[in-house]
């Protein structure tokens, strides 16, 4: 790995604009390791942007520092010619970029990628995937600690939480004493961290609690899989079109009910255009980014996700037949 962190850091070395970038429905992994880079980049005298990318930025991040200074456009809104480094941090596949429109590299850019997430497919200058990573925001960490980088509040509140959010507050699979190693340095630079973590933990809206049960009162059990369901007109007239990244919340839900080994929430984000969560409580057994892949999507074996253009009953039908078709005791 020294060998790849050389690489890296040879490419950011010889940058003097770099580019970042959320993915779609951004989590805590995705917008903390962003940011971190962010400031450590800066401190390095760069010229940093972090773009928010297709969606709304979570608002149950917004005490993370640099939170106000990601910039409210989408990869196919930025001007080419005002970066020459492009970092994709937490995706490692082209379609997971933006999902309204077309987009290839532009050829002035260097491109690294840096993610932990199974099924790399990027053609980049230099590039880091660890799917034995619990979050990017761990390979951030490696990463900075190979260079020597001094930690400062900053940088450490953004990859604790990043870390936080993916290991579901360090209780998955991964969570084992080399990474709470790691997590004793970080804290000591966050010394408010269960402040902090509970103002993570406890951010709903009353529009997030009306969309959970407008999800809840559609689900259907089909023996060990249950789905919830929740179409475009419903929550139009409900105004929770706002609220759709809330269904990775629900299929954790879902799958906390003893029995219910996988839960999947089908949002119809806009007519025909399906946004799908998969969440197992047995990812030994049901790999999830198996399932996903099937539907054009991806993740990692506990958690993962997908976006269907068919309605909502097409997608739901997808889905069962890829669950079936590799699960069928399901």
């Amino acid at each position: 790995m020294n060998e790849t962190f050389e690489k890296i850091w040879a490419e950011i070395d010889r940058a003097k604009s770099i580019l970042l970038t959320l993915h779609p429905k951004p989590d805590a992994d995705s917008v903390g390791s962003n940011l971190a880079m962010m400031h450590v980049l800066e401190a390095l005298g760069k010229k940093v942007t972090v773009i928010k990318g297709d969606s709304s930025l979570p608002r149950y991040l917004n005490f993370l520092p640099g939170y106000s200074e990601i910039v409210e456009k989408n990869i196919l809104e930025v001007e080419p010619k005002d970066y020459d480094l492009f970092l994709i941090l937490d995706l490692s596949k082209l379609e997971r970029l933006t999902e309204l429109g077309e987009f290839s590299f532009p050829t002035n850019w260097r491109v690294v990628c840096i993610d932990h997430h199974q099924g790399s497919a990027l053609m980049t200058h230099a590039s880091l995937i660890e799917p034995t990573a619990v979050a990017t925001s761990v390979l951030i960490y490696d990463l900075l600690a190979y260079r020597k980088v001094i930690l400062n509040r900053e940088i450490a509140t953004n990859i604790l939480f990043g870390i936080h959010g993916d290991t579901g507050g360090f209780r998955h699979v991964g969570s084992n004493s080399d990474l709470f190693l790691r997590l004793a340095e970080l804290l000591k630079f966050v010394p408010d961290y269960p402040q902090l973590g509970f103002i993570m933990e406890n951010n709903l809206t009353p529009s997030a609690l009306k969309f959970e049960a407008l999800g809840l009162a559609k689900i259907e059990i089909h023996k060990n899989l249950v789905i919830a369901t929740l179409n475009y007109h419903d929550l139009a007239d409900a105004g929770l079109l706002e609220e759709i990244h809330h269904g990775s919340f629900l299929a954790n839900k879902l799958k906390s009910v003893i029995g219910w080994e996988i839960g999947v929430v089908l949002t119809e984000k806009e007519p025909n255009v399906v946004s799908v969560s998969f969440r197992t409580r047995n990812a030994d057994k049901y790999d999830l980014s198996k399932v996903a892949e099937a539907l054009g999507g991806g993740g990692h074996k506990a958690a993962a996700g997908a976006r269907l253009t068919a309605s909502l009953a097409e997608a739901k039908q997808k889905l069962i037949e890829a669950v079936r078709s590799l699960y069928p005791e399901l």
